[in-house]
């Protein structure tokens, strides 16, 4: 991990429930249209949400209820979903690239929590700390999308290919 990251002991750390629950979800398929990155990400049973990164704009959202509940207080708790953090983390090296920070220190520390005997906890720890110190540093913002009918689109022309 890069300087100051995950400790080497971080199996011995509990990992924040949310960003396990993450890695319990596939990504379905990814499409990338202009300064858009956009994924389909498997919910429970056979519905899938759409996340939507926008490095132009610099937003990001996703379909699921749990981003957009109508209580502004619970979507401030669920201000990144799981399916957006598994995005996150399909995405990191076109985020790295954007970042300015030094993508090299961060692609071996991944490669290392991706060896590490306890992967199941390294992973999501890089993750975390991933989140902390080079996506939030990129000053993105929470959006919503605005027309539900338009997300049942997309998520139908990424399944298309």
């Amino acid at each position: 991990m890069p300087p100051r990251v995950v400790s080497s002991r971080a199996e011995r750390v509990a990992v924040w429930e949310p960003i396990l629950r993450a890695f319990n979800r596939s990504i379905v398929k990814v499409s990338t249209a202009n300064n858009l990155l956009l994924t389909a990400v498997a919910g429970s049973g056979v519905q899938q949400y759409l996340t939507c990164i926008d490095m132009k704009k610099m937003l990001f959202a996703c379909s699921c209820p749990a981003y957009n509940a109508d209580d502004e207080n619970s979507r401030k708790r669920h201000i990144l979903c799981k399916h957006l953090m598994l995005s996150i983390y399909h995405h990191h090296e076109i985020l790295l690239e954007k970042s300015g920070v030094d993508p090299q220190e961060w692609i071996s520390s991944l490669s290392a929590a991706q060896n590490h005997p306890h992967s199941n906890i390294m992973i999501p720890n890089w993750l975390y700390y991933f989140i902390k110190r080079v996506f939030a540093s990129m000053g993105f913002e929470a959006g919503r999308f605005e027309n539900p009918s338009q997300v049942r689109e997309v998520l139908e022309l990424i399944e298309e290919g």
